[in-house]
């Protein structure tokens, strides 16, 4: 199952993908929320309830804007060579600019 999170007629939802058209899980049990956190946080059942509600009809994914998955995340991880002699041990150039 593929889901996507997509802003449709103003309302931002959760989305199951079946091939070009998406149903929309939100307006069917709010419990899916307005990103996927809270797909997340029902675990396996939030993932037969979704697999239950994808049969019911779609819209095109054309008429569905894309938006955050998660919009609000707990923490932001990133990765990068922060100082010369960690590029260094890591066999890497030190970098001129931060990535």
């Amino acid at each position: 199952m593929r889901l996507m999170v997509g802003r449709e007629s103003g309302a931002t939802s959760v989305f199951a993908v079946n091939g070009e058209s998406a149903v929309n899980l939100t307006s069917q049990d709010p419990r899916f929320g307005r990103d996927l956190a809270p797909f997340i946080a029902m675990g396996a059942e939030g993932f037969a309830r979704a697999r239950d509600l994808s049969a019911g009809p779609g819209i095109p994914i054309a008429d569905i804007t894309p938006a955050l998955p998660i919009a609000a995340p707990p923490k932001t991880v990133c990765l990068g060579l922060n100082y010369a002699d960690h590029a260094k041990e890591g066999g890497y150039d030190v970098p001129t600019y931060p990535a």
